[in-house]
């Protein structure tokens, strides 16, 4: 059990909220987290129905036409912004991880797809915003499908590279056409088994331009030897966040291709500073060492210090890139008239979670992993706020409503996650 003591700073300004809102987030909150939010809630509830303001229609009447009087003007008004909180704990974690992973070799993996589920709904029902829960609303079954999509494929691969090697050429050439398809499937999934105060999140299909993206820009960025990748990275980003929605509410995105240059060629100079600096350093270690260890022993050592070096590397060059890029994205993005986001991921803290992170899993032989994962959410979560805008009440208001809500019960039938790798 949770003992947080609340800030008030933080609690949300619930008397903006209708009657039908004030009630679901009763509902949903977790009152051992948050008593002070339920009575305040309990409060407000208590005053409307002495004040005789029980509808809630006239509610929503009343702040549409306070509030949303124009697209134009709920965009930009805010009402407030929230934090994003990471409550989970690694010793917390640990114990459905290792229970996971004990069961996953015992069953030979058919249990993977049950420790997924249960690792991802600890982990998204621990992430807090504006007083409500993320949920992980994904099957084992689905799962396990896709993951047996995933094996057919690569046992036909290898029985293909046994009997007829060209055969197995035009599998792959087949396989990489088909990855924007795969691509697009894992989003939807994924997207679809998120929700957010009881309303989906979803992605839009278009296998057209999924293959123009992966595969067009894929092939020009290849062909002009590298200089395209950045515009390859910011075209496969606007990609997936112009297809997200949450409920009826579509994601938009305005990206800079300056930004995406800019963070690509930093990581590279980056790099490139890193390595030479980390050569330089290894051959003066190395020359000091020489006189006192034998060949076999050098040798073992510079093997060692390449792979170190590779990690420093790529530690900071990505950390480079990452925080300008996520900082970026989220600065530009939001949900149509919902929400936007803030991010403040800083290089520095980056590069210290990453190599603190490495640092574990080596010297706990894996066994840190649910640490590393609530180090990861902790840090990112710190870094990111939500604006929450107008409209919000009109997607909470709609997802009850809505008559495709049958529709989309059935249809999630359908749904198998079939990312590969």
């Amino acid at each position: 059990m949770s003992n947080h003591k609340q800030d008030p700073s933080n609690i949300p300004d619930f008397s903006a909220y209708t009657l039908d809102e004030l009630i679901a987030a009763k509902a949903n909150i977790d009152a051992d987290i948050y008593p002070e939010r339920l009575a305040l809630i309990d409060q407000i509830i208590a005053q409307r129905s002495a004040d005789g303001t029980h509808s809630s229609e006239h509610d929503s009447k009343r702040e549409r036409a306070g509030t949303n009087t124009n697209t134009t003007q709920a965009h930009k008004q805010i009402l407030r912004t929230v934090p994003v909180k990471f409550l989970g704990s690694g010793s917390e974690f640990f114990k459905i991880w290792i229970v996971n992973l004990l069961l996953s070799i015992v069953t030979f993996g058919v249990y993977s797809a049950w420790a997924t589920v249960r690792n991802n709904r600890y982990l998204y029902s621990n992430v807090d915003i504006d007083g409500h829960r993320l949920a992980y609303l994904a099957k084992p079954i689905q799962i396990l499908i896709g993951r047996a999509i995933g094996l057919l494929l690569f046992v036909a691969y290898y029985l293909l590279t046994v009997f007829s090697p060209v055969a197995a050429g035009f599998f792959i050439l087949l396989i990489f056409v088909l990855t924007p398809v795969f691509v697009c499937l894992s989003l939807r999934f994924k997207m679809r088994m998120t929700a957010y105060r009881n309303v989906r999140f979803g992605f839009t299909i278009r296998y057209a331009r999924a293959i123009a993206v992966f595969v067009g820009y894929g092939l020009l960025a290849l062909f002009t030897l590298g200089f395209l990748y950045p515009l390859l990275f910011k075209k496969v980003d606007e990609f997936i966040y112009e297809n997200m929605t949450y409920g009826d509410r579509e994601f938009n995105t305005s990206l800079d291709n300056s930004e995406y240059y800019m963070a690509s060629i930093g990581a590279v100079v980056i790099g490139l500073l890193s390595i030479i600096a980390l050569a330089a350093l290894g051959s003066l270690i190395g020359f000091a060492l020489s006189q006192f260890i034998d060949e076999q022993s050098g040798g073992l050592m510079i093997s060692i210090g390449v792979m170190i070096s590779y990690i420093f590397t790529f530690a900071i060059a990505s950390a480079f890139y990452q925080a300008l890029i996520r900082n970026h994205v989220f600065a530009n993005t939001d949900i149509d008239g919902v929400a936007s986001f803030k991010s403040s991921v800083k290089m520095g803290g980056l590069i210290k979670l990453r190599l603190v992170n490495f640092a574990l899993l080596i010297v706990s032989l894996g066994f840190a992993m649910p640490w590393i994962k609530v180090r990861n959410a902790i840090f990112f979560s710190q870094a990111t706020e939500v604006e929450i805008l107008p409209g919000y009440e009109e997607v909470l208001a709609g997802a009850g409503e809505s008559a495709n809500a049958v529709g989309d019960e059935v249809s999630s039938i359908f749904d198998v996650d079939v990312s590969i790798g």
